[in-house]
C-alpha cells in the first residue's frame, strides 16, 4: 500500500473537490476515487482533515489501495465459486431424485401419445377422449418443465439478486425439489409458516441452497430413527425484532458434542460421502443476507437449525400450519 502526501500543485481537483466539502460537511472525512495509470486502474483513498488555523487549509493523505481492492474481489469471487460447488454438490446428491421425477411425466407422456395414436386409427376417432389425453399430456408437461426450471434455477450462475420473498414460496419451493428424497428416507414434514409474515429480503437461489442443506441435513441426521419417528418440522416465524427465524427441526439422535463446536467450520462433516461444505457455505451466505445461522440440540431428541434473516416490505398473507401439499402422499407409518 502507497500512501503519501499531496503538495498544493497535486491532484489539484482532487484538492478542489475536498476543500469544498469540507466547508459543507464535516472537519474531517474520507472520499475514494479511481484514475488510470499506464492502461490500469488505481484506486485512491483521499484523507482530509481541516487544520485548527485562523486561515483555514487542510491535510490530504492519499493511499493506494488497488492491491486491497483486486483482494477484495479475488475473496468475494472465491466465495462465489465455493458457493457454486456447494450447491451443485447438493444437486448432485438429489439426482437420482430428479431423474424419477422427470421419468414419471415422461413415461406418461409416451404413453397418453401412444393411446392417442391408437384412438387416431379408429373410424371415427372418439374425439372427446383425444381432448383429455392431450390435456393430461400438457399437464405432464407442465410437471417436467418445473423440475427442469428449478434444477436450471439452482446450478444458474450470476450476482445475487435481493428482493422480498414470501416465505410460503420458499419453503415450498425447497420441498419440491426435495420431494423425491423425502419419499424415499419416509421422512413425514410438518411445515408452519405464521400468518401475515413479512417477506423475507434476499436472494432466492441461495436461499433455496440454504434451506434445501439443512432439510437434506435434517433427513441425514434422522437415517438411524424409526419409520414413525421420522419427521422434520419446517417453521417460518418472526422474531422479538420483527426479523423471520427460519428453522428446520429433526427429530434424530442430536448433534455429537465432539462435533457441535466445530459444526459450521470447512470440511467438517459426518457424512461418508460429504464435502463438508455446506453449513460452512450456508452461514457464509445468511451472514452475507446479514443474518445468523446457529445449531442447538432439542431437550427432547433431535437438533433445531435456526436462520435470522431481514425481512422486508408489506406482510404477506402466509399459511397456517398443516402438512405440506407435495407431501400429502408421503408415508404415514
Amino acid at each position: 500500500m502507497m500512501e503519501q502526501r499531496l503538495a498544493l500543485g497535486d491532484d489539484r481537483p482532487i484538492l478542489s473537490l475536498a476543500t469544498g466539502l469540507l466547508i459543507f460537511l464535516q472537519r474531517r472525512f474520507e472520499i475514494e476515487y479511481a484514475e488510470e495509470h499506464d492502461g490500469r486502474r488505481e484506486a485512491y483513498i483521499v484523507n482530509v482533515e481541516a487544520l485548527e488555523r485562523h486561515d483555514g487549509g487542510a491535510v490530504l493523505t492519499r493511499t493506494n489501495v488497488t492491491a486491497r481492492r483486486q483482494a477484495q474481489t479475488e475473496i468475494e469471487q472465491h466465495r462465489r465459486e465455493a458457493s457454486y460447488l456447494a450447491r451443485v454438490a447438493v444437486l448432485g446428491q438429489l439426482s437420482g431424485a430428479f431423474a424419477h421425477e422427470l421419468n414419471q411425466p415422461l413415461t406418461a407422456i409416451l404413453s397418453n401419445a401412444e393411446a392417442a395414436r391408437q384412438i387416431l386409427r379408429r373410424h371415427p376417432p372418439d374425439l372427446e377422449l383425444l381432448a383429455d389425453i392431450m390435456r393430461d399430456i400438457i399437464q405432464d408437461d407442465q410437471r417436467a418443465a418445473a423440475v427442469i426450471h428449478r434444477l436450471r434455477a439452482l446450478l444458474k450462475r450470476g450476482e445475487r439478486r435481493i428482493e422480498p420473498i414470501d416465505a410460503t414460496e420458499l419453503v415450498g419451493e425447497v420441498l419440491e425439489l426435495a420431494h423425491t428424497e423425502l419419499m424415499t428416507r419416509r421422512v413425514r414434514t410438518h411445515v408452519v409458516v405464521e400468518p401475515g409474515l413479512r417477506p423475507i429480503l434476499g436472494d432466492e437461489v441461495q436461499l433455496q441452497q440454504v434451506l434445501l442443506n439443512l432439510v437434506l441435513n435434517g433427513c441425514e441426521a434422522m437415517s438411524s430413527t424409526g419409520d414413525y419417528g421420522r419427521r422434520l418440522v419446517v417453521t417460518a416465524v418472526a422474531d422479538a425484532t420483527g426479523h423471520v427465524d427460519l428453522s428446520v427441526r429433526d427429530h434424530g439422535s442430536g448433534i455429537p458434542p465432539e462435533l457441535f463446536e466445530r459444526l459450521f467450520e470447512p470440511f467438517v462433516t459426518t457424512k461418508t460421502d460429504g464435502l463438508g461444505l455446506g453449513l460452512s457455505i450456508s452461514r457464509t451466505i445468511v451472514a452475507a443476507h446479514g443474518g445468523r445461522l446457529w445449531a442447538e440440540n432439542n431437550a427432547n431428541g433431535g437438533a433445531t437449525m435456526h436462520c435470522i434473516l431481514p425481512a422486508a416490505g408489506p406482510a404477506s398473507q402466509g399459511v397456517a400450519r398443516g402438512t405440506h401439499p407435495s407431501l400429502a402422499a408421503a408415508p404415514h407409518v
